[in-house]
């Protein structure tokens, strides 16, 4: 993935997860697709944690540190510091909206340079700042995809048009 393509996608995720979670109800936000599987709400919740809490946070340390090691960011890998609450997914996409467009700031500030500076994740290996963008917007591809299929199941609805 070229570095234009993943900021394209960072640039249109506020959006379509907006598009495909405004207009449901706390209980479809809520509804467990089956055991084990999250909730619209705890992937939105998931989307909007790891970024402010996680990703930002690396990508500022991979650009003033030389080659920072990262600590897990998650003992159990859920990605929930607490139980997400089903009435506060549309605050959480705002919240995901604002941070994204910090993220994306940051990213439209770097110079080259700056794209080609490392950092090490426990789950990802040594990486640099481009490499992490691109995992990043194939993570949100990923949630996209997710979060539009469990739209349909909540709402009995075929695929929904939030497509890119």
């Amino acid at each position: 993935m070229t570095r234009e393509k993943a900021l394209r996608i960072l640039g249109a995720t506020p959006q379509r997860l907006r598009d495909l979670v405004h207009d449901l109800s706390p209980a479809q936000l809520g509804r467990q697709p089956a055991d084990g599987e999250w909730t619209i709400s705890e992937i939105v919740n998931h989307l909007l944690l790891g970024e402010r809490d996680v990703i930002l946070p690396r990508l500022r340390r991979m650009r003033e540190e030389d080659a920072p090691s990262f600590p897990s960011s998650l003992d159990d890998r859920t990605g929930f510091a607490a139980a997400p609450i089903a009435d506060e997914a549309g605050w959480d996409v705002e919240r995901f909206r604002l941070v994204r467009h910090e993220t994306l700031a940051f990213l439209r500030a770097l110079e080259e340079a700056d794209w080609h500076r490392r950092g090490t994740t426990p789950t990802r290996g040594t990486l640099t700042i481009e490499a992490y963008v691109e995992y990043l917007a194939a993570h949100d591809v990923e949630h996209l995809a997710h979060l539009q299929q469990l739209r349909a199941r909540v709402t009995g609805e075929g695929s929904h048009a939030a497509s890119s």
